[in-house]
Protein backbone atom coordinates (compact mmCIF):
# COMPACT_ATOMS: atom_id res chain seq x y z
CA UNK A 1 0.00 0.00 0.00
CA UNK A 2 0.96 3.55 -1.22
CA UNK A 3 0.95 5.86 2.20
CA UNK A 4 2.16 8.20 0.05
CA UNK A 5 -0.71 8.59 -2.41
CA UNK A 6 -1.85 11.37 -2.24
CA UNK A 7 0.96 13.90 -1.90
CA UNK A 8 2.54 11.67 -4.79
CA UNK A 9 -0.52 12.45 -6.91
CA UNK A 10 -0.34 16.19 -5.57
CA UNK A 11 3.54 16.41 -6.44
CA UNK A 12 2.95 15.21 -9.89
CA UNK A 13 -0.16 17.92 -10.86
CA UNK A 14 2.62 20.56 -9.17
CA UNK A 15 1.15 21.21 -6.22
CA UNK A 16 3.33 22.87 -3.67
CA UNK A 17 2.61 21.62 0.11
CA UNK A 18 1.84 24.17 2.66
CA UNK A 19 2.07 24.21 6.80
CA UNK A 20 -0.67 27.01 7.97
CA UNK A 21 -1.18 28.26 11.75
CA UNK A 22 -3.84 26.75 13.59
CA UNK A 23 -4.80 30.27 15.43
CA UNK A 24 -5.13 33.87 12.90
CA UNK A 25 -6.03 37.37 14.41
CA UNK A 26 -9.75 38.29 13.67
CA UNK A 27 -7.85 40.71 11.14
CA UNK A 28 -7.41 37.60 8.36
CA UNK A 29 -11.25 36.63 8.38
CA UNK A 30 -12.05 40.41 7.91
CA UNK A 31 -9.56 40.93 5.26
CA UNK A 32 -10.96 37.53 3.52
CA UNK A 33 -14.52 37.99 4.15
CA UNK A 34 -15.46 34.92 6.10
CA UNK A 35 -15.79 36.42 9.54
CA UNK A 36 -19.17 38.14 8.85
CA UNK A 37 -20.90 35.19 6.95
CA UNK A 38 -19.62 32.28 9.34
CA UNK A 39 -18.53 33.32 12.65
CA UNK A 40 -21.61 31.69 14.08
CA UNK A 41 -19.67 28.51 13.07
CA UNK A 42 -16.13 29.85 14.01
CA UNK A 43 -15.38 29.18 18.33
CA UNK A 44 -15.33 31.90 20.10
CA UNK A 45 -12.46 34.39 20.02
CA UNK A 46 -9.05 34.00 22.06
CA UNK A 47 -8.65 37.41 23.49
CA UNK A 48 -4.45 37.64 23.67
CA UNK A 49 -2.97 41.14 24.74
CA UNK A 50 -6.39 42.67 23.93
CA UNK A 51 -6.38 41.10 19.91
CA UNK A 52 -9.05 38.97 18.86
CA UNK A 53 -7.46 35.83 17.55
CA UNK A 54 -9.46 32.78 16.51
CA UNK A 55 -9.04 28.95 15.71
CA UNK A 56 -8.64 28.29 11.86
CA UNK A 57 -12.46 27.17 10.52
CA UNK A 58 -10.57 26.91 6.74
CA UNK A 59 -7.63 27.02 4.99
CA UNK A 60 -8.60 29.36 2.21
CA UNK A 61 -7.41 32.75 4.21
CA UNK A 62 -4.32 31.32 5.28
CA UNK A 63 -3.04 29.78 1.62
CA UNK A 64 -4.26 33.21 0.04
CA UNK A 65 -1.61 34.97 2.23
CA UNK A 66 0.98 32.39 0.92
CA UNK A 67 0.28 33.20 -2.16
CA UNK A 68 0.92 36.76 -1.44
CA UNK A 69 4.06 36.21 0.30
CA UNK A 70 6.21 37.64 -2.55
CA UNK A 71 5.87 39.19 -5.89
CA UNK A 72 4.58 36.67 -8.54
CA UNK A 73 4.06 37.17 -12.59
CA UNK A 74 1.27 36.02 -14.49
CA UNK A 75 4.35 33.90 -15.83
CA UNK A 76 4.23 32.36 -12.62
CA UNK A 77 0.92 30.88 -12.74
CA UNK A 78 -0.60 28.18 -12.10
CA UNK A 79 0.35 28.26 -8.46
CA UNK A 80 -1.06 25.11 -6.55
CA UNK A 81 -1.09 24.99 -2.99
CA UNK A 82 -2.04 21.99 -1.41
CA UNK A 83 -2.51 21.17 2.42
CA UNK A 84 -3.58 18.29 5.21
CA UNK A 85 -4.61 21.26 7.19
CA UNK A 86 -6.96 20.78 10.82
CA UNK A 87 -9.69 22.54 10.78
CA UNK A 88 -12.04 23.77 13.79
CA UNK A 89 -15.87 24.79 13.81
CA UNK A 90 -17.85 25.12 16.39
CA UNK A 91 -21.56 23.37 15.13
CA UNK A 92 -24.23 23.43 17.14
CA UNK A 93 -26.00 20.44 18.64
CA UNK A 94 -29.36 21.16 16.54
CA UNK A 95 -27.25 21.65 13.44
CA UNK A 96 -26.49 17.71 12.96
CA UNK A 97 -26.58 15.43 15.03
CA UNK A 98 -24.57 11.95 16.29
CA UNK A 99 -20.56 11.46 14.25
CA UNK A 100 -21.93 13.92 11.63
CA UNK A 101 -21.49 17.13 13.44
CA UNK A 102 -17.99 17.49 14.19
CA UNK A 103 -15.88 20.09 15.36
CA UNK A 104 -12.25 19.87 14.51
CA UNK A 105 -11.13 17.81 11.23
CA UNK A 106 -8.67 17.58 9.09
CA UNK A 107 -9.19 18.25 5.22
CA UNK A 108 -7.09 17.81 1.80
CA UNK A 109 -7.18 21.08 0.94
CA UNK A 110 -5.87 22.90 -1.82
CA UNK A 111 -5.96 26.50 -3.92
CA UNK A 112 -5.00 27.24 -7.27
CA UNK A 113 -4.35 30.45 -8.56
CA UNK A 114 -4.03 30.78 -11.85
CA UNK A 115 -5.09 33.26 -15.36
CA UNK A 116 -8.56 32.82 -16.69
CA UNK A 117 -7.41 31.16 -19.20
CA UNK A 118 -5.79 28.44 -17.20
CA UNK A 119 -8.90 27.86 -15.46
CA UNK A 120 -10.28 25.38 -17.33
CA UNK A 121 -7.55 23.45 -17.69
CA UNK A 122 -6.73 23.33 -13.80
CA UNK A 123 -9.82 22.09 -12.98
CA UNK A 124 -8.95 19.17 -15.21
CA UNK A 125 -5.95 18.13 -12.89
Amino acid sequence: MNWNFCQDEERKAGYQRVVTPHIAHEKLYYQSGHLPYYKADMYAPMVIEENNYYLRPMNCPHHHHVYLSKPRSYRDLPVRLAEYGQVYRYEGSGMLSGIMRTRGFCQNDAHIYCRYDQASKSSSM
